[in-house]
């Protein structure tokens, strides 16, 4: 039964009119005259008694009329739900992100934001590895660079710069760097990016560009291991501004040459296709934006370390 045809049938006898019904609805009279003869076909009676001056409901159009109203109204009711849902932001989103991004930047806006949405549950998959969105099942990531694969989505949420980091006893021990090119007689804390060490060091300056080629005292593929390692006074190290907020704003990191910083780079919020940009993904991407933004505003001037 076409829920269309049932929809026209209650208009009909709400206007008393096959022909009103048909110009709100912006079709010809033949087009509804047919839509209820199909309906009256599908129940087997005849609903409405019609003539060439009078329009009535029949018996059996009357004691169908009820249960057309009440099935109209459910499927009204059960749109209207979903559209409550859509706006509530309920279910669960399955969300990748790096290490030191999502423990320590991520983790207290996720809170804020499942808190505005209590409907929406959160499953939160933390690993510098990149995620497999069909084979982890993730509805979404949070990364920094941007995708290689043209069949995601992205949209970007900020740039960020990588900077020099130290701990205060580390360079009481042994020093504060006063060049780039310094660095290669410092123990460095290194990074893999890809599989592969990142030695090979690259800051903008007041110069210009400046690389220097550094020597892995300790290397691991978590950041979050290579953060603790610099604040246990292990090592210098890169390290994105945002990661590291706490760590200097606590005295546990100092900035050291903060003239220098690495390209920027941006941090982007992925999904594997465009039916995924939900109105809960659209949410996140804003209050996202609006977060990471507001903590770069406050970091970079509070970041005054060492030359």
């Amino acid at each position: 039964m076409s829920t269309d045809d049932l929809a026209l049938f209650l208009r009909v006898v709400r206007t008393g009119s096959l022909s009103a019904a048909a110009r709100e609805l912006n079709i010809s009279p033949a087009l509804a005259s047919a839509a209820i003869k199909r309906l009256e076909a599908r129940v087997g009676e005849t609903l409405l008694v019609r003539s060439t001056r009078q329009l009535r409901l029949s018996d059996a159009g009357e004691q169908f009329l009820p249960f057309a109203e009440q099935a109209t109204l459910a499927l009204q009711n059960g749109l209207a739900q979903l559209d409550e849902n859509r706006k509530a932001l309920s279910g669960t989103l399955k969300v990748a992100t790096s290490s030191d991004l999502g423990r320590n930047t991520l983790l207290p806006w996720f809170d804020n934001f499942l808190a505005a949405h209590p409907a929406l549950s959160l499953n939160l998959l933390v690993s510098d590895q990149l995620s497999d969105f069909y084979r982890d099942r993730v509805d979404l990531a949070i990364r920094y660079g941007s995708p290689n694969d043209s069949n995601e989505v992205a949209f970007r949420i900020c740039d960020v710069r990588g900077r020099l980091y130290a701990s205060p006893d580390y360079l009481a021990r042994f020093g504060t760097p006063d060049s780039v090119a310094s660095l290669a007689n410092h123990a460095c804390l290194v990074f893999h990016l890809q599989g592969r060490p990142h030695v090979n060091w690259s800051f903008h300056g007041d110069g210009g560009v400046e690389d220097v080629t550094v020597k892995a005292h300790l290397e691991s593929n978590d950041s979050e291991i290579v953060r603790r390692w610099a604040c246990a006074g292990k090592g210098v190290m890169v390290k994105s501004e945002l990661d590291v907020r706490e760590d200097v704003a606590k005295g546990r990191l100092v900035p050291i040459l903060p003239q220098y910083t690495t390209t920027p780079y941006g941090i982007w919020l992925v999904v594997p296709g465009r039916a995924l940009v939900t109105p809960a993904v659209i949410a996140l991407r804003e209050s996202l934006r609006d977060y990471l933004n507001s903590l770069l505003k406050t970091t970079a001037p509070s970041q005054k370390g060492s030359t």
